[in-house]
């Protein structure tokens, strides 16, 4: 192999030759190695996760799984009262508010003492009105069609003072006309001559309004009271918790 050194060396009768021979030392002497690859490490997705623009917790499918982030949300605010949920034929917030009667009497009866009046009033003051999409089982829980949901302004009162509950209740479309009627207080923001249950060991007492509400002003429904624990368990486990019923209307 001739090297750059010994080119030098070598008599050339042109600067044509001689730069051809130069260009051809240089190559000769040069050394080959092959480029070190580089770990460029994994790739990541160009793809942004769904982020549910309501202004309320995402529902989680019923079985307790995870949406597949590389689909729609499970929920989402309509841009209008007049927008279809899901794509289901008059599953709109405008709907659910004309369904929504001002007040809906009842007869409460507590689980010990006399029965007294019930009125429910509730009205809509505006808000986000949420679609939560339908649901297809994979073979745990039962398909879940979609529903819409929004936030009433909600009186539920009963004539002998026992509950006196102004609060912002969730008012649902699920299954047919019939809506739902949910919400969840703490025992110590209930009002009323109400006196919650001993719950030794829970440290976490609410009470949950629960009911329907009929197209024809009818409804039906319970009032329970929730015990849980929020020290947080150990790992593996959940924490226990307990319910007792309070009283019904209808």
């Amino acid at each position: 192999m001739v090297c750059f050194a010994d080119v030098m060396r070598i008599s050339l009768s042109t600067s044509l030759a001689l730069g051809l021979a130069l260009t051809i030392a240089a190559s000769a002497c040069a050394i080959t190695s092959s480029p070190t690859a580089t770990d460029a490490g994994p790739a990541n997705d160009a793809a942004p996760t769904p982020v549910d623009a309501t202004t309320d917790t995402t529902v989680s499918p019923p079985d307790g799984s995870v949406a597949d982030a590389s689909g729609p949300p499970p929920t989402y605010p309509l841009a209008t009262p007049d927008e279809v949920c899901d794509g289901v034929p008059g599953l709109t917030g405008a709907a659910l508010i004309a369904a929504i009667k001002p007040e809906y009497a009842a007869t409460f009866t507590p689980r010990t003492g006399s029965s007294s009046a019930l009125s429910i009033k509730l009205k809509y003051e505006g808000g986000a009105i949420v679609c939560h999409r339908a649901f297809k089982s994979m073979g745990g829980a039962p398909d879940m069609p979609a529903w819409i949901a929004l936030t009433a302004a909600m009186d539920f009162s009963t004539a002998d003072g026992l509950f006196a509950e102004k609060r912002a209740a969730q008012v649902s479309r699920r299954f047919g006309d019939a809506l739902e009627l949910s919400v969840e207080v703490p025992v110590a923001d209930v009002k009323g001559t109400f006196t919650p249950a001993a719950m030794p060991g829970f440290d976490v007492i609410r009470v949950g309004i629960g009911g329907s509400l009929m197209p024809a002003g009818t409804t039906s429904g319970n009032v329970q009271q929730f015990g849980s624990k929020s020290a947080v368990p150990p790992p593996g486990q959940v924490n226990p918790s307990v319910t007792q019923p309070v009283g019904s209307w209808k």
